[in-house]
């Protein structure tokens, strides 16, 4: 019996990678034509700026509230706080004080306890989570990221590109800021995820990628 509950979840593991890895193939033509300029970047940035607490909102219903295995709906509960108490205290207090008071109230994680490290315990509640456990249900083009595994178990995180697309906008700031959009830029990373999200950022923004280097 484990052995067949134990290939049966290989074999959903291998659906949903074959899943994103097509996704994935479908949205990259997209994501390179449409590129950042400069002042797009600085627009987006400011409309992100502008709308923060209608977006948060939003994540918090869509991700949290609305889906019942969410890790942070179980300490939202347990703190006491429904969805109409987090936007009532927003209006009231601003986000960034509503947030400070839940920590308080133990609604966060820590670096241990998101990677399943160590149990979640809140007063008299526990139980543990894993990254995946965290992981955005409306995105599905990205890939995988997994860590070094120097000191720990390698741990996969889904890395979508919808969060590269709003990386690119602070890069081209920066890049800008710093003289760097017309330079040729070089990348020394040990992993290969890091150089490939180089890769991403810099295509988005139109700096085309002349040579790779294998490490060995």
């Amino acid at each position: 019996m484990s052995s067949l509950v134990a290939n049966y979840r290989r074999l959903k593991t291998d659906l949903v990678s074959i899943k994103r890895a097509a996704a994935l193939a479908a949205a990259l033509p997209r994501f390179f034509r449409q590129r950042i300029t400069l002042q797009e970047a600085q627009t987006e940035i400011q409309r992100l700026l502008d709308t923060r607490v209608e977006r948060f909102l939003e994540l918090a219903r869509s991700q949290i509230y609305e889906h019942p295995g969410s890790p942070y709906l179980r300490l939202l509960k347990n703190a006491g706080c429904e969805f109409s108490d987090l936007k009532a205290n927003i209006d009231t207090n601003g986000l960034e004080e509503t947030l400070a008071k839940l920590a308080g109230e133990g609604v966060y994680f820590t670096s241990d306890e998101f990677k399943g490290k160590t149990e979640v315990i809140r007063g008299g509640m526990s139980f543990r989570v894993s990254p995946r456990d965290f992981e955005r249900r409306d995105l599905s083009a990205g890939f995988v990221i997994q860590s070094s595994g120097t000191s720990n178990r390698p741990l996969d995180t889904f890395s979508p590109l919808e969060w590269r697309a709003l990386e690119a906008n602070g890069e081209a700031v920066f890049y800008s800021a710093n003289d760097l959009l017309a330079c040729v830029h070089a990348v020394y990373e040990p992993i290969i995820a890091d150089r490939i999200l180089f890769v991403l950022i810099n295509g988005k923004l139109g700096i085309p990628v002349d040579g790779w280097f294998a490490l060995k």
